[in-house]
């Protein structure tokens, strides 16, 4: 009987799939580097006129020399006599159509594919040409200059990056640079009213004074951008990206903002009178002394926003979350819209204080109310979760069983406060007063930068309720 063959090992099967993807690899990379100079021939050869006028002859011969064929074809008319020899024949044939009767066919698809050719040609001395315009333009400091607005305009036609141009003050009304690349531009103090920058990028951009008075801006990127005291009357900012975007001081009164990203943008005393907001996203906004009055802000997101003296006047907050949004010394009317009434609570409690109040079992989850005077005032069962009470005056306050989880309490005085039953679990401690506090079944459970010396300083500390742990540290197992 014949040897049986002994079978492939593991080792001997991976070196041949390593060498057959090898091979593969190389071969592709061969491929890729010949294709690579078969284009840059063609590129460098294109350049000169009479390769150029050879092609295009060729393409034109090779076309007329279809077309006859199919002539032929569609007639059923023999090109060739039975007793001539194939090559002679066809030979003869391609040489007939060289004959005069045909110049004015060859003429025009030899223009025509002359101009195919030369369009790359052409796009480049456009392009050039265009630059000169806008150089010139600039040279000569003209604000006004229709053809730099065209030569814009075709430069970002044929997809130039405008990057970085220089034009300050120019009068640019009505330009249309849709999509156009515009990062880093100096256009400071320009006149773009009307201007279609729909989907541009923006990015870093100086606009500073700019007027914007109607442009469209939809979609547009103006992520770092400085719009401070650009004038946006009326403008389309729908879905636009203005993520840390100066606008301090811009009036974007009446503007479509409609589902704008504001996200960490600066809009310090910004003219927002009547603009729409709905949807925007506006997360640690910066809207110090804002004019928000009669905007629409439904379903608006405010979070952690600062609104410190802004003007709510008549503005539609439907849907809107304020959660952890400043809203110190804001000003609101009662035509001023809240899903939840806490909001104007909350303003009332930082404009006018809540001294004494009786404001038991009151929601005001996720409120800010930082440096808050709440003294003496009676908040049983209220609850105050995730609530920001930093710096807080609560002397003497009555959170009888309030739900007090996560809320911030850091440097908050509870001197004298009556804190029985409370739930400080995860509550930010760090610094916080309990000087002379009822703590009688207070939990601590899971609470933060809570320190014995806080602890012990308040009555009754012995029957709060601690983590093991903590119970340790002061001595109670």
């Amino acid at each position: 009987m014949g040897k049986k063959p002994s079978a492939i090992s593991h080792q001997q099967l991976a070196f041949f799939s390593y060498l057959f993807m090898s091979i593969r690899i190389k071969k592709f990379s061969n491929i890729r580097k010949i294709k690579s100079k078969i284009i840059n021939f063609w590129k460098k050869s294109l350049n000169k006129i009479w390769f150029r006028v050879l092609i295009a002859f060729i393409f034109s011969y090779a076309v007329m020399l279809t077309a006859s064929l199919i002539e032929k074809w569609s007639e059923n008319q023999q090109i060739c006599q039975p007793q001539q020899s194939f090559l002679n024949c066809h030979f003869k044939y391609a040489i007939s159509l060289l004959a005069p009767n045909n110049i004015e066919g060859f003429s025009i698809l030899t223009v025509a594919f002359l101009y195919i050719l030369e369009i790359q040609e052409r796009r480049e001395n456009r392009i050039y040409e265009a630059w000169q315009v806008v150089d010139n333009a600039a040279a000569a400091k003209v604000a006004t200059s229709y053809a730099r607005i065209r030569a814009l305009e075709d430069l970002n036609k044929y997809h130039v990056s405008l990057k970085g141009i220089d034009i300050p003050g120019a009068c640019l009304s009505e330009i249309n640079l849709q999509g156009a690349d515009l990062k880093e531009v100096d256009l400071n103090g320009a006149n773009l009213s009307n201007a279609n920058l729909k989907e541009a990028d923006l990015n870093s951009a100086n606009l500073q004074g700019a007027n914007l008075i109607f442009a469209n801006l939809q979609g547009a990127n103006l992520f770092f951008a400085n719009l401070s005291d650009a004038d946006l009357n009326s403008a389309n900012l729908k879905g636009a990206i203005l993520f840390f975007t100066n606008l301090n001081n811009a009036d974007l009164s009446n503007a479509n903002l409609l589902s704008a990203n504001f996200n960490s943008a600066i809009l310090n005393n910004a003219n927002l009178f009547s603009a729409d907001l709905s949807n925007a996203d506006l997360w640690s906004t910066n809207l110090i002394e804002a004019n928000l009055s009669s905007a629409i802000l439904i379903g608006a997101n405010l979070k952690g926003a600062n609104l410190n003296g802004a003007d709510l006047w008549d503005a539609d907050l439907s849907g809107a979350n304020l959660s952890n949004a400043n809203l110190t010394n804001a000003k609101i009317s009662e035509q001023t819209k809240f899903d939840d009434n806490k909001w104007r609570l909350v303003i009332a409690i930082l404009n006018e204080g809540a001294v004494g109040r009786d404001l038991r079992g009151v929601n005001l989850t996720q409120a800010n109310l930082t440096q808050a005077n709440l003294s003496e005032a009676n908040l049983s069962h209220a609850n105050l979760s995730d609530t920001n009470l930093t710096e807080a005056n609560l002397t003497r306050i009555n959170l009888n069983n309030a739900n007090l989880k996560g809320a911030n309490f850091k440097g908050a005085n509870f001197s004298e406060a009556n804190l029985n039953g409370a739930n400080f679990k995860g509550a930010n401690c760090k610094g916080v007063n309990f000087n002379d506090a009822n703590l009688r079944t207070t939990d601590f459970t899971g609470a933060k930068s809570l320190n014995i010396e806080q602890i012990k300083s308040a009555r009754n500390w012995q029957e709060a309720v601690y983590s093991d742990d903590f119970r340790t540290k002061l001595g109670l197992l």
